[in-house]
């Protein structure tokens, strides 16, 4: 299927499963793209765009958000002291590469009191197949 290139308005070829809102003949036209739109700091991306481009996703605002959205007891025990957000899937092992939004997504989160979460890390690092998590 043909598109157009978003930066240089090149005719390309691209499969139907390929086409995006913006395409790319390639990695240079995306740089330079994102660097007119303020997107790109030359070669990084800028912090504000990073924000917007993954909703946010901070371990600071995963936790604000965890706790605006669950209930505010421990999942564990029912204790209203002490609570913590914890990713059920360590940041680690989340399928940061596949998904490219990072690991701070809500269904990866449950509300626990400290002495539960605590115990959650040590179950944890008894599963791992290393001993490490």
């Amino acid at each position: 299927m043909k598109t157009k290139c978003a930066n240089c308005k090149k005719e390309i070829e691209r499969r139907p499963c390929r086409i995006r809102p913006q395409n790319y003949c390639g990695a240079k036209c995306q740089i330079e793209y994102e660097y007119k739109k303020g997107i790109r700091d030359k070669n990084t991306i800028t912090q504000a765009a990073n924000k917007a481009r993954y909703n946010g996703a901070t371990q600071k605002n995963f936790r604000t958000r965890l706790f605006q959205t669950k209930p505010n007891v421990c999942f564990f025990c029912g204790t209203k002291k002490d609570l913590e957000a914890h990713h059920i899937v360590p940041q680690k092992y989340n399928g940061r590469k596949a998904t490219g939004k990072g690991d701070h997504r809500l269904h990866n989160g449950i509300i626990l009191c400290r002495p539960c979460h605590i115990e959650a890390h040590r179950r944890q690092r008894r599963a791992a197949p290393n001993g490490r998590a």
